[in-house]
């Protein structure tokens, strides 16, 4: 399951849903907590179960401090700026939030000097600090670090201690990370996976001098080619993608690039058998992977990501007319991938969280109480079941670690999940 942001204006955030144990009782919720409102520029962001994170992303006048809050009874546990500078990341894992920040220059974030530190998610009590910036997620109980624009060793830190666990050369400026493992490409086109738990690097073969990594799947690799700069001055831009077995590095299709300056993270690899291309914000087209062939030219819609459903294969889903003047209500929509045909027409539900094989909605309208519902993806009909009703005055949810967590203009309401539900997406899976 693949979810890009896109920015959309009033679409609900979401993130990933852990295991719930569902215990008995009345309600759809076991606890429902009432926060303070949000400053303008603050977000709130479920962290951990239990805990959420305030910080403030205001631009005009930055403010790096950061606050968690216990979800169980809305208390704030501690508020302090962690001295890193503009924070750009955060990840909490077995009670320690880890943060990278970078420092702060005339007019921008320069992200060639930046910090990592380790708090006491509890009592923000600061546990070890590093140079440079923490990759991806803590994999088991080790933090990732690497260097910024330079080629010093990337290093794996212990978790709760900063201690250094490993070290180990870093190939390659631009990495994919994926679960536990980071893909290095060095610019002779010499590929390695790191072990990102103990540090192991592995040769996986090479690829043309030059290419870039785009994307990556458990089977497939997304790559660009070396691009060659224009007469003069300009821009490199390539025209093409090429995707390549993972496991043997052969070279499969080719696929052009949909318009002309188009960047390369404009495609996606959609599951396993799709490449997802988004010219600009408004349109969507979809290529078979194995064939190259154009399934679906889908002007008109903003492609919100992928779900791999059991009995469907890879569904699309996405917004109609993003932006449109007038439109008050969210309309969302699930497509079979193959035919662009609508699977499910969603008006005035968002997604928040795909499930395996369910994909979870809310619904927020004007003056009125909001909803939780979900879709079947494996049923015949595709409809939302709502599955609980929550109180007025809130226009954002995300759903995270259990919480469902929303808030408004004067409100923000964290509610504990009874519904039981399985893991279905990684890190790289929210929606936003």
């Amino acid at each position: 399951m693949r979810w890009w942001a896109r920015g959309l204006s009033g679409v609900v955030s979401a993130a990933l849903l852990l295991s719930l144990p569902g215990p008995t009782g009345s309600g759809p919720f076991r606890v429902s907590t009432e926060l303070p409102p949000l400053d303008a520029g603050q977000r709130y962001e479920v962290v951990a179960d239990g805990y959420a994170l305030r910080r403030s992303y205001a631009t005009e006048q930055p403010d790096d401090t950061l606050a968690v809050f216990d979800l169980n009874d809305g208390r704030q546990l501690w508020s302090a700026d962690p001295g890193v500078g503009a924070v750009t990341a955060h990840v909490a894992a077995d009670g320690v939030l880890v943060v990278l920040g970078s420092r702060r220059d005339p007019d921008m974030v320069n992200l060639s000097y930046s910090q990592t530190v380790g708090l006491d998610l509890r009592t923000g009590r600061e546990l070890w600090r590093r140079p440079h910036s923490f990759v991806g997620r803590v994999a088991g109980s080790v933090v990732p670090i690497r260097c910024n624009g330079c080629r010093e060793d990337s290093v794996g830190v212990d978790l709760h201690t900063g201690a250094q666990v490993w070290r180990a050369p870093w190939h390659g400026l631009a990495p994919v990370v994926r679960r536990d493992e980071a893909l290095l490409l060095d610019d002779k086109g010499t590929l390695r996976s790191l072990d990102l738990r103990t540090g192991r690097l592995t040769a996986l073969g090479t690829l043309p001098a030059g290419s870039w990594i785009v994307d990556a799947t458990e089977r497939h690799l997304l790559v660009k080619p070396e691009a060659k700069y224009p007469e003069g001055s300009g821009i490199a831009l390539p025209t093409t993608v090429t995707v390549y077995d993972r496991a043997t590095l052969a070279k499969g299709q080719t696929f052009p690039m949909p318009k002309p300056g188009m960047v390369p993270w404009e495609l996606s690899l959609c599951g396993e058998d799709t490449v997802c291309a988004r010219p600009d914000f408004h349109d969507t087209q979809l290529y078979d992977l194995d064939s190259g062939k154009l399934l679906s030219d889908l002007p008109n819609f903003a492609l919100g990501g992928s779900v791999d459903s059991p009995s469907r294969g890879t569904v699309v889903a996405g917004f109609p007319n993003p932006g449109r003047r007038g439109v008050d209500r969210p309309h969302s929509q699930v497509l079979d991938r193959r035919t662009g045909a609508v699977l499910a027409d969603l008006v005035g539900w968002s997604p928040v969280l795909n499930d395996g094989d369910r994909l979870w909605v809310v619904e927020l309208g004007l003056g009125q109480p909001g909803r939780l519902g979900r879709v079947d993806l494996d049923a015949a009909a595709l409809r939302v079941t709502p599955v609980a009703r929550f109180g007025t005055g809130h226009d954002d949810c995300e759903l995270r670690h259990g919480w469902l967590l929303c808030t408004g203009r004067d409100v923000a309401t964290a509610m504990r999940l009874r519904v039981p539900a399985e893991t279905g997406a990684g890190p790289e899976g929210h929606w936003s």
